[in-house]
């Protein structure tokens, strides 16, 4: 067979090797491995169905199905742990099967992926990282704090001293197989982001690890990539967690700027990683408010082109969803309140226009008005005299959004004013 055959099993060997599995045929799969071992690092899905994500390599579905002794199979005949994606230049995951190891508590998989060069760093495209996804899993199985330490001894002023002992020498023989793993993970080089002790409420650990290493680069899994300091005061915005964010700004004053607070202020209002609760999110926007009063920034801020939060509200208020995080959701009255602040602090762009999109608050909403809640905003938009853009054309005017897209609420609120 020639060698680029080799290298590219056909769609029917593909198929036929899908199938085993997804039977968890063990027998058929190491037959085909067998005469084409190719297939162990091959994508199985049909070529106009692949991209850039690595779901269709067969160690990944082997994990994701809990397939253990396939998974195995696979491994000795060469599968690569990481799974890596078949586009070097463009990889938005990278470690997959361990990554769904820990999430469904395969320790002794995850442990064996390891053991064949898994690489402990991992990253899911859109989840927690692997190594946080094991953290939070060993704090549950009594992950005790001097170990938590010992995974951010880098950043710490004993790190040499904290770095004379491995983390798994610190666990108990007892602990349970959650923590072991952890402690792995960290004696492999894997680095728990800073995200996960600012919600673990570490709030000692990050203010030594500030004080310590505040310019050092942060950690591979805080986004974006930046300075321990960046990656934890975006930490505390992001979860909600105002009594650290305030912490920052009392303890750091020349590193908070306006452009800083209006950020803040636009990550509180549209952050779906939620923690805090609406009051914690509030609580930071206020906060930043106060700050730009007290600095005389407040005047400058109503005028900058770029910072509309009514606007902002109408397009980015998200909380009908926590995506799996510990907030409970916004009830719908929570536009209204949060658009009554902005409006008692003097940003009252009710009939704002976007330079690009040419939405108002009211249109962007009206676009948005499938989301729960959503109509209780503009219901308040229009009380306030909300433009009905009538003349506008469809793309931007109200009503016409509201018919295109049926929502048949929002358009009896649209008609109504409409006949006031």
């Amino acid at each position: 067979m020639p060698a680029d055959k080799a290298k590219s099993p056909s769609q029917d060997l593909r198929n036929q090797f899908a199938d085993a599995i997804e039977n968890n045929d063990l027998a058929s799969a190491k037959q085909l491995l067998t005469t084409t071992p190719a297939l162990a690092n091959t994508d199985l899905r049909l070529e106009e169905q692949r991209d850039v994500f690595t779901n269709g390599l067969p160690l990944f579905r082997a994990c994701s199905l809990g397939n253990e002794e396939l998974a195995d199979l696979l491994l000795a005949y060469g599968a690569d742990p990481n799974s890596a994606n078949s586009n070097p230049d463009d990889r938005p995951e990278f470690g997959m099967p361990l990554h769904v190891a820990v999430c469904a508590q395969k320790f002794d998989l995850a442990n064996r992926l390891l053991d064949s060069g898994a690489s402990p760093n991992g990253h899911p495209n859109c989840d927690k990282a692997t190594l946080e996804r094991a953290f939070y899993l060993a704090r549950e199985a009594g992950l005790n704090d001097s170990l938590v330490r010992r995974a951010y001894a880098k950043y710490l002023p004993d790190k040499d001293q904290l770095e004379l002992h491995t983390a798994s020498s610190m666990v108990e023989p007892n602990a349970k197989p959650a923590t072991k793993l952890f402690a792995r993970f960290v004696d492999l080089g894997g680095q728990p982001p800073f995200s996960a002790i600012v919600r673990e409420g570490f709030d000692a650990l990050l203010n030594e690890i500030v004080a310590t290493s505040r310019d050092a680069a942060g950690t591979p899994h805080d986004h974006p990539n930046s300075t321990v300091f960046n990656n934890i005061f975006g930490a505390s915005r992001w979860y909600g967690y105002p009594k650290l964010h305030k912490w920052f700004m009392t303890t750091y004053p020349d590193d908070i700027s306006t452009e800083t607070a209006l950020c803040t202020i636009g990550v509180a209002v549209s952050s779906h990683n939620r923690d805090g609760s609406y009051a914690d999110y509030r609580e930071i926007i206020v906060a930043q408010l106060e700050w730009l009063k007290a600095g005389g920034n407040l005047e400058d801020a109503r005028k900058n082109p770029d910072f509309k939060p009514l606007h902002e509200i109408a397009t980015n208020f998200t909380w009908h969803d926590n995506y799996g995080y510990r907030a409970e959701i916004a009830k719908p009255e929570c536009y209204v309140d949060l658009a009554e602040l902005f409006i008692a602090w003097g940003f009252n762009d009710i009939n704002y226009r976007h330079p690009t999109t040419n939405h108002s608050p009211l249109s962007a909403a009206v676009k948005r008005g499938h989301h729960p809640g959503i109509a209780t905003y503009i219901e308040w938009l229009l009380d306030k005299g909300a433009d009905l853009r009538e003349p506008a054309p469809a793309e931007v005017n109200p009503i016409s959004l509201a018919k295109e897209k049926g929502h048949t609420e929002i358009l009896t609120l649209l008609q109504a004013k409409r006949s006031d």
